[in-house]
């Protein structure tokens, strides 16, 4: 998996994160979990050299831990490209259980990756959903004959929905990150593949606004269509990613009523994105969200619905 990523300009002048350098000479076994549980991963680890390289997806930052007597004894920012080298290896490819459900097909354990049972032509609409207990869980889309992925499930979530640039087979990759395969961690998973609009195999589609059947809350919010009275309530379901302050959201479509149908919203760094090319405008109201869709879809989302609590 090849990344181009560019480090934020914050971080061009060799200042390390903060929730890092409060680490600073503390034993480095303990502090790692706590660098687990802010995002960050291992990439690189040098006993001979008595350093480490972790990366965080969230941040785009590579950070070098000099380690002294089983202590962190200094740490810097260095080069994305250091830690990006080395970012594939790092991450373990899952050998996992037989997937479930429809347009599904096994992972395949001598390539360790899944394809689409189907090609799909340039310009057809893709649509992959990954669910999973394990937040670890991850998969990326490579279009036929590229190296780099266009979807990256760890920074992009757990849903793909996108044209196809090319005719061909499209590969998806499952894999567990680094910090949950050396915990020996596995994890169930059901994934979905649609190709809209004529793909090939199937009789049947996900649609691109199936709601997931694991998600970390669920719920009703204030909603409405037509009018931005929010005078109704629509069910809601959230798969939460806390450690980059970003979630898939499922809001009950009211518009549609003689069918069940859901709004899927993605909301990271206070922007919201949804997967159609439907217009979307939003704006704080005290401690919620107050997000529209072409004028015409209406809801009220609290933070407690994005982040918990």
């Amino acid at each position: 998996m090849a990344l181009t990523l560019a480090a934020p300009s914050a971080w061009a002048e060799n200042t390390v994160p903060p929730e890092l350098t409060e680490l600073d000479k503390q034993d480095q076994k303990p502090s790692q979990a706590k660098r687990e549980s802010l995002g960050w991963e291992i990439v690189y680890s040098s006993n001979a050299k008595k350093v480490q390289y972790w990366w965080n997806d969230a941040t785009k930052i590579c950070v070098s831990l000099k380690i002294k007597s089983k202590k962190i004894d200094g740490l810097s920012t260095i080069e994305n490209k250091e830690c990006e080298s080395r970012l594939a290896a790092a991450r373990k490819v899952w050998e996992g259980k037989t997937a479930e459900g429809a347009f599904v097909k096994k992972v395949d354990t001598e390539t360790k990756q899944c394809t689409f049972p189907a090609g799909a032509k340039a310009r057809q609409t893709l649509v992959v959903i990954l669910e999973s207990g394990n937040r670890s869980c991850n998969s990326n889309v490579t279009a036929p004959g590229e190296d780099s992925a266009m979807f990256v499930g760890s920074t992009s979530g757990s849903r793909f929905v996108g044209e196809a640039p090319k005719d061909g087979e499209y590969i998806v990759r499952l894999y567990l990150m680094r910090n949950a395969a050396r915990r020996g961690e596995t994890a169930a998973y059901t994934i979905h593949f649609a190709v809209a609009g004529g793909g090939q195999g199937s009789t049947a589609a996900v649609p691109a606004d199936t709601p997931p059947t694991r998600y970390d809350a669920s719920g009703k919010v204030k909603c409405s269509a037509d009018k931005p009275a929010l005078d109704q309530w629509c069910n809601f379901r959230v798969i939460r990613y806390l450690p980059r302050k970003a979630a898939d959201i499922w809001i009950a479509n009211i518009a549609f009523k003689s069918e069940e149908r859901y709004r899927f919203f993605h909301y990271e760094n206070e922007v919201f994105t949804t997967d159609d090319k439907a217009k979307l405008s939003w704006q704080r109201q005290d401690d919620n969200w107050w997000v529209a869709v072409d004028g015409q879809e209406f809801s009220l989302l609290p933070d407690a619905l994005i982040f918990g609590g």
